[in-house]
Formats: structure tokens, sequence, C-alpha cells
């Protein structure tokens, strides 16, 4: 549904659908489009960065408190910078 909602094209989703029916090996990727995929980033974005925030404020410091959580925090916390610059 939301293949033929963004892309409009009547014809094209009929075809896909076909493809889809016929070959047992296509998977539903085959609907997926920029846009779609985009949407759906953003979203994932939104979830685990809420989960992040939530899930952090929370954390038990000593469960996270070795090397790699410390380094992964870092380029987190690095990532999230050079974001935050561009965006602005």
């Amino acid at each position: 549904m939301g293949f033929f909602e963004k892309n409009g094209s009547l014809a094209e989703f009929s075809e896909l659908v076909t493809e889809f029916i016929d070959s047992p090996s296509k998977g539903l990727e085959i609907f997926v489009t920029p846009e779609l995929e985009e949407d759906r980033t953003r979203n994932n974005i939104l979830k685990y960065v809420s989960y992040l925030n939530t899930t952090l404020k929370d954390v038990n410091t000593d469960l996270i408190s070795d090397y790699t959580y410390v380094q992964q925090l870092h380029t987190l916390n690095k990532t999230i910078n050079e974001l935050l610059e561009n965006i602005d």
C-alpha cells in the first residue's frame, strides 16, 4: 500500500504484485521505494535516539564502564556533534 501511495502508478504496482506472486524468491523488498526507505530511516533514528535517551539516563554505570562501552559512547558523542553541526 505504501508503495502505491508514494508512487501513484497503478500499472507499476500491479506489475510488482504479479512479480511477487509469480516468483517465490521475491521478497517484500521489491515494494520499497527511496521515499519509503527514507521514512523508515527517519522513524528508526527517532525510535533509537529516544530509546538511548531513556536508557542512558537510568543505566547503572557499572554495567557500561568497560573500555568497549566507553569508546562506543565517545564515538556516538562525536557522531552526534558532527550531525548537529551539519544541521545548523
